[in-house]
């Protein structure tokens, strides 16, 4: 019976080593599969940053070349501005000269023929003078 038990215990000794050892493989196999797993999920992480980068670097540039013809186009409607401003303050001038001149003219104008009336009356007065004077 002796050697009944024993025959037992190393069968169970061997079933139990066996047993770890496929344990063993089997823990080693799962953490090959969970380092393969991270180092995975690492690369895929760097590629999407990497990625992600890229394309905030490409939005950047495209921002910032519509921004800059933004600029050139808001410079060039204020020159346009500025000028149509330069070209209407010369109109005005022109025009502002133009009735001044009129003005000036219709004032002599005026003048010229209020003196003829003054003329023209003084002679009338004159003649009336002599006629009541009796000097002819």
């Amino acid at each position: 019976m002796k050697k009944v038990i024993t025959t037992f215990a190393a069968l169970a000794l061997i079933v139990s080593i066996s047993s770890c050892r496929e344990t063993a493989e089997k823990t080693e196999n799962a953490m090959e599969a969970a380092a393969n797993d991270i180092e995975n999920a690492a690369e895929n992480a760097t590629e999407s940053a990497e990625k992600m980068a890229d394309d905030a670097g490409e939005a950047i540039n495209e921002a910032k070349d519509e921004a800059g013809k933004l600029m050139n186009a808001a410079g060039e409607t204020a020159n346009e501005t500025a000028d149509k401003a330069g070209e209407a303050l010369d109109n005005a001038g022109d025009s502002i000269e133009k009735t001044v001149d009129e003005a000036g003219e219709a004032v002599n104008d005026a003048k010229d023929e209020a003196e003829k009336k003054i003329e023209k009356a003084g002679d009338q007065i004159k003649s009336k003078m002599k006629d009541v004077s009796g000097d002819n």
